[in-house]
């Protein structure tokens, strides 16, 4: 059943409104984002129902929304998950919830699309992409938790390499303004990166293939399915040294925590001269 366009915040109403004519049709409720269906299906009284944590709900709205909005999530939230059973998809995040204690279910992803990945050089001359020089991929929205400028730094850093930026930067919530920013500030690399804008799922292990290798810079994350499909892509991966990054991350061995954009230079650098074999699959084992 399609309940209408959703629009923030009208189409809270108007999911509730969905739901309540149903909600003795189904055994469980499963809500999958912080916007609508959380809002939506207790406002519905809906029974039993299962939310599903890829990052914080609270968090994610002040940042979207601003300082105000946030505190007033932080407020509500506490009714908004009662009397539902919480998932987290990793450790660092149901920490996040310690009076809630919720399952901690990590995210998975499917190596069957890594498996018959192009060569690198095809993969790039397919895309447009640079050739000859050490590429860095990012795959995400283009909003300021990202923080996308570490990646230009890292380009600015190193002279002789490239990037490709996968993923929407005219995001709905947030316009462009974050993605004018960086074109500004960074006019001095932007021959040397690409800024895709967003594309379907299925290109993106064509763009992995293409790289030497992934930087994923942001501030906050749940358990990022970027960093998974990187490392099933056989990339060597490079992130932001935070809870859920320590969490996928032996550094070393299944790829390196950077404290800024400095030490993400200096280790992108150095990885890009070693990357592993496309099939090597380092996360199957996790």
């Amino acid at each position: 059943m399609v309940a209408g366009p959703l629009s923030f915040p009208g189409g809270i109403g108007l999911l509730r409104r969905a739901l309540r004519s149903l909600r003795d049709d189904f055994d469980v409720f499963q809500t999958l984002d912080p916007y609508f269906s959380i809002s939506a299906s207790y406002l519905a009284h809906v029974s039993p129902r299962i939310i599903h944590l890829g990052t914080d709900p609270r968090a994610e709205i002040g940042w979207r929304y601003g300082f105000p909005a946030g505190l007033a999530a932080r407020a509500i939230y506490p009714a908004l998950l009662s009397g539902a059973v919480l998932v987290a998809n990793s450790h660092a995040l149901a920490d996040r919830f310690p009076h809630r204690t919720p399952h901690v279910i990590p995210n998975g992803i499917d190596l069957r699309k890594f498996e018959r990945l192009p060569n690198q050089a095809d993969a790039a001359r397919s895309l447009g992409l640079p050739d000859g020089r050490p590429l860095l991929a990012f795959v995400g929205k283009v909003i300021p938790v990202k923080r996308v400028e570490w990646v230009l730094e890292v380009v600015r850093a190193l002279p002789e390499t490239a990037a490709v930026v996968v993923g929407d930067y005219a995001e709905e919530h947030y316009g462009d303004a974050y993605y004018r920013h960086l074109l500004a500030t960074y006019a001095d690399v932007r021959d040397r990166v690409v800024f895709s804008g967003e594309v379907v799922w299925d290109t993106v292990p064509r763009y992995l293939a293409a790289a030497d290798v992934f930087v994923f810079p942001s501030k906050f994350e749940g358990q990022p399915n970027a960093v998974l499909e990187a490392m099933a892509a056989g990339l060597p991966v490079v992130a932001s040294d935070i809870p859920p990054h320590r969490e996928l991350i032996n550094p070393g061995k299944t790829g390196f925590l950077s404290k800024d954009s400095a030490s993400m230079a200096s280790q992108a650098g150095s990885s890009s001269c070693s990357r592993p074999s496309p099939n090597a699959h380092p996360t199957s084992g996790v």
